[in-house]
Parts: structure tokens; sequence; C-alpha cells
């Protein structure tokens, strides 16, 4: 088999359908946010290792202005 991506072809390759109950739909919500907030740490964590590069750019821009 050979699937390859092409952006430009409107029909998506397969489709994925999920169906719950109402009253799951808070507990999927809460553990989503909490995917979210380990997403960001993890990625704060990761610029923080490489020393912030793009607010380090933005500070010598704005100290350059002075």
């Amino acid at each position: 088999m050979n699937f390859s991506y092409n952006p430009n072809n409107s029909k998506p390759l397969y489709n994925i359908r999920y169906t719950m109950k109402p009253e799951d739909i808070m507990t999927f919500v809460s553990g989503l946010h909490e995917v979210q907030a380990d997403m960001i740490e993890r990625a704060v964590i990761k610029k923080e290792q490489e020393g912030f590069p793009e607010a380090s750019a933005v500070i010598k821009h704005i100290m350059e202005k002075k």
C-alpha cells in the first residue's frame, strides 16, 4: 500500500467517529484540559532549556530602541 499525503486532495484518507454519552462529555473535556496543560508545560521546559530564544530576541530589539 502506498499512502502519500496530498494537501490538495479534499477527500480524507479515513474517518473516525466516536460517540459518548452526554454525562461523559465533561469528564472527557477535563481530560483534554489536563493534556493541554501538560503540553504547555513541556513546551515551556523545552524553550527554557534553549534559553528562550524568541523572548531574548524581543528583549534585545526593545533594548536597542532606547
